[in-house]
């Protein structure tokens, strides 16, 4: 006798139907790989998102405390002119000079020199006189 089923219009006739296995625990297993995959690359963009949301934190973080030692370098600055220029007041000065006694006289009229910057229409107008040598100075050209 023969078992062999034979299939009529599509049916079989005899024998026990098998399920055929059409790939359906392939596919199931593909489903799961893609869904996996997806979800790694999810949590990898939001790894990704939350490491660069934290690197700009900390960038502005530190430019802020840049800024502040810009601002505090910039108020020592303004402070060291201020005393600069309070020290180089008159005031300060004669003040100086009668506590060290220093006996300062006021300056001879040689030693009083003045200078002017000229426009080049002015400067054309000035005649020129050669320097003063002045007269203690020996040159000798004995010792070369």
């Amino acid at each position: 006798m023969n078992l062999q089923p034979v299939k009529i219009g599509g049916n079989s006739i005899m024998g026990e139907r098998r399920r055929r296995n059409n790939g359906n625990t392939g596919s199931y297993s593909g489903f799961v790989i893609k869904f996996i995959l997806v979800i790694i690359a999810f949590m990898a963009v939001l790894v990704g998102h939350l490491y660069l949301r934290q690197q700009s934190v900390k960038s502005a973080e530190r430019t802020d405390d840049i800024k502040k030692q810009i601002m505090d370098v910039k108020a020592e600055n303004r402070n060291l002119r201020n005393q600069v220029a309070g020290l180089t007041r008159w005031e300060h000065i004669s003040r100086m000079i009668v506590r060290f006694k220093l006996d300062l006289k006021p300056a001879m009229h040689g030693q009083i020199l003045n200078i002017g910057v000229y426009t080049p229409e002015q400067a054309a107008t000035i005649p020129l006189t050669p320097l003063k040598v002045a007269s203690n100075v020996s040159f000798s050209t004995q010792g070369r």
